[in-house]
Order: structure tokens, then sequence, then C-alpha cells
């Protein structure tokens, strides 16, 4: 996930890690081509990464400052894990120390806790989080219910190509039509 590679060689598993391959090949859950071993679907990488993170769940800042947190593939990862913390807590307050543990303005600590906010939108229960944790993300003006109406703008919802269409007739930029 780190170098966005969707396949590994066999070779960078030890004998012991690669036990495993066979049995999941033949499940179809990796394909084996030229030496090389890939997850058969997303889901599956998804998955892979996040029981990950969950192994290193006591010591994850640490874990995560070894990740490549810009990749598309531990993002997925990440977010299921911040969805497995809000479902696991009823009180929120591990999701919500989570947050407040990566509280430094680094591009990393931002990623992460947007990741954190964004399971407020994905997770099945959704409304159910929100209330939860509404007091939460109203503390200080607002800051991280701000942050998430922006990230639910961008990230959950489409921007309707006929009020862009609308607005450019008008003479409206289309990031203010938004």
């Amino acid at each position: 996930a780190d170098t966005l590679a969707l396949t590994v060689s066999q070779g960078e598993f030890s004998i012991a890690e690669a036990e495993p391959a066979d049995a999941l090949i033949k499940s179809s859950l990796l394909y084996n081509q030229n030496e090389r071993l890939s997850f058969s679907h997303d889901l599956y990488g998804d998955w892979a990464r996040y029981r990950l993170l969950l192994s290193q769940a006591d010591r994850l800042s640490v874990y995560l400052k070894t990740k490549h947190l810009a990749s598309p593939l531990w993002v997925r990862a990440i977010r299921l894990f911040a969805i497995s913390v809000l479902e696991k807590d009823s009180e929120s307050d591990s999701w919500q120390n989570f947050i407040q543990g990566y509280n430094s303005k680094t591009a990393d600590h931002i990623i992460i806790q947007n990741l954190l906010l964004e399971a407020l939108f994905f997770a099945n229960n959704s409304i159910d989080y929100l209330e939860k944790n509404k007091q939460f993300l109203f503390e200080n003006n607002g800051e991280y219910f701000l942050r998430l109406i922006r990230l639910f703008v961008t990230k959950a919802t489409k921007v309707n190509s006929e009020i862009i269409r609308i607005a450019n007739e008008a003479g409206i930029s289309p990031l203010h039509a938004l």
C-alpha cells in the first residue's frame, strides 16, 4: 500500500510468512502471476490492511508513521478501522481519543483525523454516531463539525452538473456555486 503496488513479489516474504499463500490461492483470495501475489479483489486487500491496523491498535500512531498515508490503499483501511472503533465503543470515547491523539498540524495527523471524521458518515448508523458525538464536534467553535461538513461535501456528495452549467451561464464561479 505504501508504494501503491497492487502486486508483491513472493521473494518479499520469509518462508513462514509465505506459508498461507497456497491455501489463499486455492480459495481464490490471492492470485499468483509470474511469482507475484495480488489480492483477487480490493476488498480483501482493504480487509487485510485493516486487520494489520487492528493488530497495531495499542501502538497505532507509531505504526502509521511508517506508512504512506496518502495512498488510497491505506486510506480505505484507516477508514475501516475508524468505523470499527465507532461501532465497538458505545460512548465514542475511544474514537474521540484517537482524534485528539492526532492533534498536531502535520499532514499525517490531518489525514488521520479526517479519516476518523469520515467514519461518521461512512458508518452504517451515521445518525447515531453524529448524535453521540454532537457535543464533541461542536467544541472549539465547531472546529471538527466544520471539517466534517467539508469532508462530507467533497467525499460523499456528487456535483450537480446542471447547477454548474447554470452558474457558468450566470458568471458565477463553479466553486461558489457548490
